[in-house]
C-alpha cells in the first residue's frame, strides 16, 4: 500500500510475566493541539508549518501527531492501523511500537 511513516520509534518494555492480550491497541499519543500548546511559545509556528507543509495544508487540532501500537499484533490489526493512519495522514510524524519481551 506504500504507507510512508516519517519516523518510527521503537520502545521495548521488558516484562517478566503476563499473558498476551489479543489484538493490538492503536491510539494517538499526542495530538497537534497538545503539540501546539508546547511549541507556540518557543517558535514561530506559521514559519515552521510552512516548512513542514509547503502545500499550505495544515493539521487540525485533533489530528494525531504521534501514534502508538501496543500489545500482541494479530490478524486484522494491519487493517485497523491502515484505517487509523488514513484518518491522520499526512500529518502523523511518529509511530511508537510498544512491545513486550517475555523472558
Amino acid at each position: 500500500m506504500g504507507l510512508i511513516i516519517q519516523t518510527c520509534v521503537a520502545i521495548v518494555l521488558l516484562v517478566t510475566s503476563g499473558t498476551p492480550t489479543g489484538a493490538a491497541n492503536i491510539s494517538c499519543a499526542e495530538t497537534y493541539a497538545e503539540y501546539f500548546a508546547k511549541q507556540t511559545a518557543k517558535t514561530n509556528w506559521d514559519e515552521r508549518a510552512s516548512n513542514l507543509w509547503p502545500s499550505g495544508a495544515r493539521p487540525m487540532a485533533s489530528s494525531c501527531r504521534v501514534g502508538w501500537i501496543s500489545g500482541e499484533i494479530t490478524k486484522g490489526d494491519y487493517e485497523k492501523f491502515v484505517a487509523f493512519y488514513k484518518q491522520h495522514h499526512p500529518f502523523m510524524q511518529e509511530v511508537a511500537l510498544i512491545c513486550r519481551v517475555e523472558q
